[in-house]
């Protein structure tokens, strides 16, 4: 039972030790990326000192290195807290002569001292003003650091007494365990003498058994005498195979607490797989649920509905609305397969997209045939007329040169263009869709409608910003409700820059 409870005791070492090197290896890395002789120091005699459980030869290594580096500096705390590391080290491994040593010459060092040259060989002149700042934060480490310190002193002192009382109580049991050997000495020769005794004793007996029984043949004695030889060998045999015995149980606890460190291992290996498998996967569907989220709201707002599970709705007092429709859809419809009519469309509307995505352009939705886009929301754009009014001309070069390739296989566009305000938000539960409200939408809408085949048709309003920056043509009124007659303007071309 006690090697069994030894053997998972070895086990939880063996996990502490793990937790240990992973500290040992992160102060390792410090060390190699440190340029300041003290720091060095310090990471020295901490890497030692977390040895202290564990492998105190490597500790007295890195400890011995830390002196030597303290003293090259002339630096008493360091070679101070070198010493007393080195003293404990030699303390775990019982060696106390060598730990007094140690904990002797860092008691007799002055308490606090800085080195006069740096680690990249400048004096103190030439790096005064960082000097200042090195020894008000090495002072803080020290004042953090001083009472532990103190304590080890305290315990060294301790030690150089406890080493005089532990020799005096070595000379006690000494003298005990000779008086231990003196008695069972004597017991030993007493034991000695009574067999002497007892032997000429049976000897005699012998003697005068062998008087009184000349008759019991030589056959009989040798035949008696095999007889107790065969049950010493008897004897013996059973203490071997008890011994084997014992022995197969042992190994087949070590075994078994192998197998079982082995197991705990392996579950706690698949344990970390799978949590970071499943991790991928979360980060995986988290992305995908971003991406569709970003394709059905603005990003300013999908960020909103992420942080805060809603989007408030909000007023927007310069924006540009862009609608466009194909015309004679219905028509199209008619002699289109709808696989070659939903690609036809999907085609269209993914240049529209690529198209608005250049000049920073939301796009709304699609209804049918029907595209809706908006410039100047949800961030502000002061150009956001000027930005729709190029996307538009684009989409109409596109479909000019679409339909000239496939002729009557697609379609032929129309647009219309308002500026104004909106109000902007999400609307429903299931299949939420972001939308625009107000008279602004209507009147885009309405200059879309009135609109014409590969023409641009805008707002009155729409001019007075773009005006200075394409061809535009006065067509006439449009009567629009709760507005009167509205102005409208074909846009034909860019204004060319000279």
């Amino acid at each position: 039972m006690k090697r069994f409870t030894g053997v998972l005791l070895l086990m939880l070492f063996s996990f502490t030790g793990i937790a240990q090197n992973e500290n040992i290896q992160a102060l390792l890395r410090k060390l190699e990326t440190s340029h300041e002789d003290t720091l060095k120091v310090q990471l020295l005699i901490d890497i030692a000192n977390a040895y202290i459980k564990g492998n105190a030869n490597d500790g007295i290594k890195y400890g011995e290195q830390a002196l030597t580096l303290s003293e090259k500096l002339d630096w008493h705390t360091g070679i101070r807290k070198a010493n007393t590391t080195l003293g404990d080290l030699y303390k775990s491994k019982n060696q106390y002569g060598k730990a007094v040593k140690y904990y002797s010459k860092g008691i007799k060092l002055p308490s606090v001292s800085v080195p006069v040259v740096s680690g990249d060989g400048k004096s103190n002149r030439e790096k005064l003003e960082e000097e200042k700042i090195q020894k008000e934060r090495l002072q803080r480490e020290l004042e953090q650091k001083e009472a532990a310190y103190r304590k080890r002193q305290q315990e060294a002192a301790a030690l150089l007494n406890q080493q005089s009382e532990l020799t005096e109580q070595q000379k006690l049991e000494l003298e005990e365990r000779q008086k231990d050997l003196l008695l069972k000495s004597e017991e030993i020769q007493a034991q000695k003498e009574a067999i002497a005794e007892t032997q000429a004793a049976l000897e005699k007996t012998a003697e005068e058994k062998l008087l009184a029984q000349e008759q019991l043949s030589v056959a009989e004695a040798e035949q008696q005498l095999q007889e107790a030889r065969l049950n010493a060998l008897m004897h013996e045999k059973m203490l071997q195979e008890a011994e084997i015995e014992d022995k197969k149980k042992e190994r087949r606890i070590i075994l078994l607490a192998a197998s079982l460190m082995v197991v705990v291992l392996a579950f706690t290996l698949y344990v970390l797989l799978i949590q970071r498998k499943n991790n991928k996967l979360i980060s995986k569907e988290k992305k995908k649920s971003d991406e569709l989220l970003l394709n059905i709201l603005p990003i300013e707002v999908a960020n909103e509905l992420k942080e805060k599970g809603e989007a408030e709705a909000k007023l927007y007092n310069e924006v540009t609305v862009l609608f466009s429709d194909f015309v004679g859809f219905t028509n199209i419809v008619e002699y289109l397969s709808p696989q070659d009519l939903v690609t036809e469309l999907h085609t269209c509307f993914k240049a529209f997209d690529s198209i608005i995505s250049k000049y920073g352009i939301e796009k709304i939705k699609t209804v049918g045939d029907a595209y809706m886009a908006v410039s100047g929301l949800p961030a502000s754009n002061v150009e956001h007329a000027i930005s729709i009014v190029n996307a538009a001309l684009e989409i109409r070069d596109f479909m000019k040169q679409r339909r000239k390739k496939l002729g009557d296989k697609t379609f032929t566009v129309r647009l219309g263009i308002n500026r104004g305000s909106v109000v902007a938000g999400i609307v429903g539960v299931r299949k939420f869709a972001y939308d625009l409200w107000g008279d602004t939408v209507n009147i885009a809408a309405r200059m879309e409608q009135n609109s014409e085949s590969d023409k641009i048709n805008i707002s009155g309003a729409t001019y007075e910003l773009v005006k200075d920056h394409f061809i535009c043509e006065h067509r006439g009124k449009i009567y629009a409700k709760n507005k009167g007659e509205i102005d409208m303007y074909f846009v034909t071309d860019r204004i060319s820059k000279k």
